[in-house]
């Protein structure tokens, strides 16, 4: 029988790997910024070591490693916050939320222990969650008592062998948008759109074929307007030979079927567009990752042009309606060293960018008691090497080396997981060894549950 593909690749990311790395083999970079709704004060910044709240506004932040919600490796979770504070985040074994950030947990059923994909929080307070497991399911859940209990949507969906995206109006918590793709046996896999109007009481499948890609392209929600639940923006992935991505939108997102939505392509770029961000003022934005753009348009999504002297390898973009304020994961220079990895603007021009977070004014984990993961691994096992890392100058938890020769001086906790000390890059080899494992695993799970 010939080896699977995806075990050569694993093989051979494990002799590439046998080199010191940094972060699960990532340099630490910001990728998401969440905003507590109401909120002018509190931030959750998903990063790659990880998480850093802050309950100030920025002048202090504090950091959560990926153990609390269960994470090795390069996955990144779906993180979210509601009104009350609840914070929530996908893994490969279920949500998990959380009110202090110490303690962690899990419901009860398919969502505590079924891979989570992607979750929701509607204005209404609502929370939906993807479910994309073969044994677990491919489902939608729904929470109406703030995260306390989740219950599977009634609506018939259709058949899916993972979904992407899930996003809700901001203006109508009952309209909901969700992407996925499924298998044809050997044929390319399908992509899929849906939508709801009833929060999650009936599904209609919409037609996907405006949407020009590759075999391996993926859409993603990448935005909604925020008075408007019929005007979309779609992200479609890899829909080149080389890096290449799409932005799609549409202001029909209502349309009836057969019919359904009109959408039109209203940018491409040899990058990375992860993110969407439209404006309540009607303006939209879209960071381009690598390339170091930023691209804006002032005529709802039509057309987009770049925002001159805005160079930030950015791979969020998001607009705090508390205060009509927009951040940006700006992963590189802003004003004096050292690097900036969040800022934010009120207008977004060029000079106008205020840094929120530097990794190197970290002031240390989030302090919790003795028997949370939070603590007895995060703060005693893994924060000198995390500090040690990102340049932090926190002096909080005394991090020192042991004197010379005398047994009694305390010893400073272990170094990180992320390459530093150890086995060099052997974490990060193996993160990633799981990782490309996992779908193959999963295919072998699902083919077990079908044979029962």
């Amino acid at each position: 029988m010939r080896m699977p593909l995806r075990i050569l690749v694993a093989l051979a990311l494990v002799a590439a790997l046998a080199t010191p790395v940094a972060a699960n083999g990532r340099s630490p970079a910001s990728i998401k910024v969440v905003f507590r709704p109401g909120s002018t004060s509190e931030i959750l910044v998903g990063t790659t070591f990880g998480m850093l709240k802050t309950t100030d506004d920025g002048a202090t932040w504090r950091w959560l490693c990926d153990s609390v919600v269960g994470i090795m490796g390069t996955y990144d979770p779906d993180y979210e916050m509601t009104s009350t504070g609840l914070m929530l985040a996908t893994s490969y074994d279920g949500v998990y939320t959380s009110r202090d950030g110490c303690t962690w947990t899990k419901p009860d059923g398919p969502l505590g222990t079924g891979t989570t994909s992607s979750i929701a929080v509607a204005s209404n307070g609502w929370i939906y969650v993807a479910l994309s497991d073969p044994v677990a399911g491919y489902k939608i859940f729904k929470s109406t008592d703030d995260g306390a209990s989740f219950q599977e949507v009634p609506g018939t969906l259709p058949a899916s062998d993972w979904w992407n995206s899930i996003e809700v109006a901001p203006s109508d918590p009952d309209r909901i948008y969700l992407t996925g793709f499924r298998f044809n046996g050997q044929d390319p896999r399908s992509r899929i759109l849906i939508r709801s109007t009833d929060g999650g009481q009936s599904w209609e499948e919409l037609p996907t074929t405006a949407f020009v890609g590759t075999n391996n392209s993926d859409l993603m929600i990448a935005a909604i307007h925020p008075t408007d639940p019929d005007t979309v923006f779609v992200r479609m992935t890899l829909t080149g030979t080389t890096l290449q991505e799409k932005i799609y939108r549409t202001t029909t997102g209502g349309a009836a079927l057969p019919a359904g939505p009109t959408w039109t392509e209203v940018l491409q770029a040899g990058d990375y567009l992860a993110q969407v961000a439209i404006r309540d003022n009607g303006d939209v934005y879209v960071p381009s990752m690598m390339l170091q753009k930023l691209h804006k348009s002032v005529d709802g999504g039509a057309t987009f042009a770049e925002v001159p002297g805005v160079t930030y390898q950015s791979a969020c973009v998001a607009e705090r309606r508390a205060d009509d304020r927009l951040f940006l994961c700006a992963n590189n220079q802003i004003g004096s060293e050292p690097l900036t990895y969040l800022a934010s603007s009120t207008t977004g021009a060029a000079g106008s960018w205020t840094s929120r977070l530097r990794f190197v004014d970290v002031v240390g984990p989030l302090r919790c008691a003795a028997g949370t993961i939070q603590h007895d691994d995060c703060e005693a096992n893994l924060w000198c090497g995390q500090r040690e890392q990102l340049g932090a100058t926190s002096t909080e938890i005394d991090c020192a080396p042991p004197v010379e020769g005398d047994d009694t001086a305390p010893q400073p906790p272990p170094k990180s997981c992320c390459g530093i000390g150890g086995a060099p890059g052997l974490e990060s080899a193996s993160a990633l060894v799981v990782l490309v494992f996992r779908p193959w695993r999963r295919r072998r799970r699902r083919d077990r549950a079908a044979r029962a």
